[in-house]
């Protein structure tokens, strides 16, 4: 099997988009681009001045006010200032006395209860709730935590599924019956993926496909497919809530796609297949950089 490790900067010349990676499109216009960009989603109202007193980091306090703005369907236009309140307190009915009977729900409570002051001189009131394995949001965690969905490693006689950030991370993981020995033939006229470290220009928010190169898989069969994300300093962060897919497509367009993960119908030979990075950014800060390191498919 042929393997060669390397090191990639992508430079963005262009905006990223579903179907139009930066590697394929590099005169793509950023200024015609109607994705927003981070200081464009939600209010533009100033923050608060308590985001401290309920734990939160600016950065943090500004995505939870947008998280209330999109729960509620506020536009920020018509907002002219925001507050943060003390969220209510849960209530589990009354007393007969007709006096709330207040219950202990248990785990973390809600965040907190965003208050925005519309320029009509009304209000409305959008408590955001607790926070329970959320931390690729920013709302939640910051910086938030970035993941790699689309995994998988076979050995002996079971493969490891992972939808988190290491086929080695139990979390996320399952065990599944093995393809199976490949061909030795096959095994030794593969050629396999391995990127030591990808660096990424994140400049906007929206959606990004980006090509990273080709592998051609023993029998057509995938048993390593992996790798993780950083972010590339805590000062510039970015926020991927539904994590980096690793996008396997042959280049024979009769065959299956990879929709099962490793478990497709076995070819003679060898199969081509393109390696693609796809995911969708809520929130970047100016500059920011998303590193994947260790990306292997083969």
């Amino acid at each position: 099997m042929v393997s060669v490790a390397v090191t990639m900067i992508i430079a963005l010349a262009g905006c990223a988009r579903i179907g139009a990676s930066p590697v394929d499109d590099p005169s793509a216009d950023h200024a015609a681009s109607s994705e927003p960009t981070a200081s464009a989603v939600g209010p533009t109202a100033a923050l608060p001045s308590n985001c401290t007193d309920f734990g939160l980091t600016e950065r943090r306090c500004g995505a939870v006010i947008r998280q209330a703005a999109k729960s509620a369907a506020i536009d920020d236009r018509v907002v002219d200032r925001v507050e943060l309140l003390q969220p209510p307190a849960p209530s589990c009915g009354t007393k007969p006395d007709g006096t709330p009977l207040l219950c202990n729900m248990g785990g973390p409570g809600p965040l907190a209860t965003v208050r925005f002051h519309l320029r009509d001189g009304g209000t409305s009131d959008e408590t955001v709730g607790q926070c329970i394995g959320g931390e690729t949001f920013l709302f939640c965690h910051d910086p938030p935590r970035l993941n790699v969905y689309g995994l998988w490693v076979a050995g002996g006689d079971s493969m490891v599924v992972c939808a988190s950030a290491s086929p080695t991370n139990p979390e996320g993981c399952s065990t599944a019956p093995s393809p199976g020995p490949l061909d030795a033939s096959a095994v030794a006229a593969a050629r396999r993926l391995d990127i030591e470290r990808l660096e990424i220009p994140v400049p906007v928010t929206g959606p990004y496909d980006i090509l990273v190169g080709t592998a051609t898989l023993a029998n057509g069969i995938a048993t390593e497919v992996g790798a993780r994300a950083d972010q590339n300093t805590t000062e510039r962060v970015i926020e991927i809530p539904e994590s980096v897919q690793i996008a396997l497509t042959s280049t024979d367009p009769t065959r299956p796609d990879f929709s099962m993960g490793p478990y497709r119908q076995r070819v003679e030979g060898v199969e081509e297949v393109t390696v693609r990075l796809v995911f969708e950014v809520g929130y970047v800060d100016p500059g920011s950089v998303l590193v994947i390191q260790d990306l292997v498919v083969r």
